[in-house]
């Protein structure tokens, strides 16, 4: 069994069908899929033990709804394959997507793969590749000098699913059970951390769809700003980097400029008053105003003018200034 590709499963039932055939299209048919089944409460149980006695290579594990990182850490903890993929089932693959990062391993002998992926907003896919050396095999001093920042700087790097990985090498690795949002990056930086070898590839075969109501973007199951909170605040080893404090400032603002977006959205159910009220605990919060002292001149002159405006007022806790100026930028946007 060359690759093994680990899908967390609760309440999908409308989803699983198109799951199925993205898998069973692909060109390479060396590989297994392990379906977990987290708890779900719908049809998905039933649904999945019939697909599973028809397909063997197939598999179905079932547990207690404990949450995508426990459901991703009993797959892992049963895979077979050679290699580790995973993926969404609400997403989907373009038919070479295993072919291709299963060749980039072999050509280039290596236990890490990066892709890009495609992401749909609004009705439009856009394809994002990770602004790292492309097609190059990074060696463990590579892997420090060009991805261990990458991974401080932002979340762009986060997701599993556009990855393959040696089993060998995440097999004493796992996610962090608990965690509610974030808990790729803690998984993605302890591989990037272990390994050897790693190649990205200018390539995009992953096709994430963004689900309305989604748990990403579910501000009464989600508290996203603590989460930033604690993943600013949370050690990750690589402390010795340079510019370590910099880079994650950058990128703890970054999370805060999502924070604002997202709360002052017309369709996030939050009144007017609300979302005011959660600039000004954004916006006076010590850490905040720490990372705006932290960031370089280079991560303020590289934003656009509106975030550079956004940022001057978080500075000067210019509170009603900056929810007119998010909500103004809705308008604009047509954002709902």
């Amino acid at each position: 069994m060359f690759v093994s590709i680990l899908i967390p499963v609760y309440n999908a039932a409308s989803h699983l069908a198109s799951c199925w055939a993205t898998l069973e299209a692909q060109t390479m048919t060396d590989f297994e899929a392990v379906f977990v089944n987290d708890g779900s409460t719908d049809a998905t149980e039933a649904l999945l033990q019939e697909k599973v006695s028809q397909e063997p290579r197939f598999r179905l594990v079932s547990q207690t709804n404990q949450g995508v990182s426990a459901a991703r850490n009993a797959a892992l903890a049963v895979a077979q394959g050679d290699y580790i993929a995973f993926m969404d089932v609400d997403d989907t693959l373009a038919p070479d997507f295993l072919e291709q990062l299963v060749t980039a391993a072999r050509k280039y002998d290596c236990d890490v793969v990066f892709s890009g992926f495609q992401r749909e907003l609004q009705g439009q896919w856009y394809a994002e590749v990770p602004q790292l050396p492309l097609h190059t095999r990074l060696d463990t001093a590579q892997i420090r000098q060009e991805v261990w920042p990458a991974y401080l700087r932002s979340n762009r790097l986060n997701s599993v699913c556009n990855k393959l990985f040696a089993r060998a090498l995440v097999q004493s690795i796992r996610f962090p059970v608990g965690q509610a949002l974030g808990e790729d990056g803690v998984f993605g930086r302890q591989v990037v951390s272990e390994a050897q070898s790693l190649v990205v590839l200018d390539y995009c075969g992953y096709y994430y769809r963004e689900v309305v109501g989604s748990a990403t973007r579910n501000l009464l199951k989600h508290d996203y700003f603590q989460a930033a909170l604690q993943d600013y605040a949370t050690p990750t080893g690589w402390e010795s980097l340079p510019n370590y404090t910099a880079l994650q400032s950058e990128k703890f603002l970054r999370q805060v400029m999502m924070c604002l977006g997202l709360y002052t959205k017309k369709a996030n159910g939050l009144s007017w008053w609300a979302q005011w009220r959660i600039l000004r605990k954004l916006a006076h919060h010590s850490a905040v105003q720490q990372a705006l002292l932290e960031v370089p001149e280079s991560f303020l002159a590289g934003q656009s003018r509106f975030y550079q405006t956004i940022l001057t007022l978080l500075k000067k806790k210019q509170v009603t200034f900056l929810f007119l100026a998010l909500r103004y930028s809705h308008y604009k946007n047509k954002t709902k």
